[in-house]
């Protein structure tokens, strides 16, 4: 039996599934939703930009068997997409953002099955993708036929996909005209490496970036450190920097993170030393400047970049850019995972190929 502590523990983590049904569903104009809370659930969910996107695992245990049933429907063939949708909240009851559950995922389902392997302790597996309906859904084509913007194709094909749209700063210009054929996915990917531009179909949204992206202004950053969750040490990838956090669902895709790897007291140190350009400041100084943006004199590569606090480097910190995010969610199960996991990369990296 738990004893009360890990009770509350338990208690604090919780994972709703929202799964509709809009084919082969059973309510009103054939559509159902059937909504899962308080079950054992493990969920991972990645996020990624172009193609990929963002993708769901999900593994539900203590389901009725009639229940079973019902939401095996949910992806019956092995070739046609259904429009079956699931949607994931996850939030906690006690500490920071108590009583928020936001909504970190909502993708098409792809497959959808009863695992009876250790029987009778079945469970309800299940993979989603936030490109899956846009990606099989056949559209009209799209097509300009004199110079377009790549921001007025694009928020066509969101519309075309009923999805939300957002611009972080695209301002190419397609000359010449376009066509585009296929379904939404196919056209956006098109669009995409014609304009050399970085997207991500994600939560009920389309959201496009230039593809050589700077870091956001030091204000918008997300801070990431021992007092918000951070978990260990960054430790160094092939394009900067893995780092893990307490389940942070604020951070996402192309996010600016502002990571700051020192002590609690090196976190608080004043920072009004001011710098000048070209020249260091007093030894023993640390300055907004070099805590928030990395900035040595160590040259401009990913693990030479740092914040310097009394003379010793501290190559993690400073400003990144999230190239991918990973979830690792479990509920009613002690011990369970309740992580983000984050790579992010030097802003002067970001978005760029090494290969030409």
């Amino acid at each position: 039996m738990l004893d009360n502590a890990q009770d509350a523990t338990l208690s604090a983590k919780q994972v709703d599934v929202v799964l509709t049904l809009a084919q082969d569903g059973f309510g009103q104009n054939g559509a159902e939703t059937i909504t899962l809370s308080g079950y054992c659930i493990h969920c991972q969910i990645t996020s990624t930009g172009l193609e990929s996107g963002m993708a769901c695992t999900l593994r539900v245990e203590g389901l009725a068997q009639p229940l079973l049933n019902q939401l095996s429907v949910l992806q019956t063939g092995m070739a046609a997409q259904t429009r079956n949708t699931v949607t994931i909240l996850a939030g906690q009851s006690t500490g920071q953002g108590a009583g928020q559950k936001p909504v970190v995922f909502h993708g098409g389902v792809v497959e959808a099955f009863v695992d009876y392997a250790n029987s009778p302790d079945v469970a309800f597996e299940l993979r989603a993708f936030s490109g899956a309906l846009p990606a099989a859904v056949p559209v009209a084509p799209t097509s300009f036929a004199q110079d377009v913007p790549v921001v007025t194709i694009m928020q066509l094909l969101a519309a075309k996909a009923g999805l939300d749209f957002t611009n972080y700063g695209v301002q190419t210009l397609l000359r010449g005209g376009v066509y585009y054929k296929g379904s939404v996915a196919e056209q956006v990917d098109s669009c995409a490496r014609a304009a050399r531009i970085a997207y991500q179909i994600g939560v009920g949204a389309l959201a496009i970036w230039p593809g050589a992206m700077v870091a956001q202004a030091d204000a918008q950053a997300i801070r990431v450190n021992v007092q918000t969750g951070l978990v260990g040490y960054p430790s160094y990838s092939q394009y900067g920097v893995v780092f893990q956090t307490v389940f942070n669902p604020s951070i996402r895709y192309r996010d600016t993170v502002c990571l700051q790897t020192g002590t609690a007291a090196l976190a608080a140190q004043p920072t009004s030393t001011q710098t000048v350009a070209g020249q260091q400041p007093a030894q023993g100084a640390l300055t907004q400047g070099a805590l928030t943006q990395g900035i040595s004199t160590q040259g401009q590569s990913g693990q030479g970049q740092g914040a310097r606090a009394s003379g010793v480097m501290v190559p993690a910190s400073g400003l990144w850019v999230v190239q991918n995010v990973r979830h690792d969610l479990q509920t009613e199960r002690p011990g369970g995972a309740w992580f983000t996991t984050v790579e992010a990369a030097r802003p002067d990296f970001a978005g760029q190929a090494f290969a030409r």
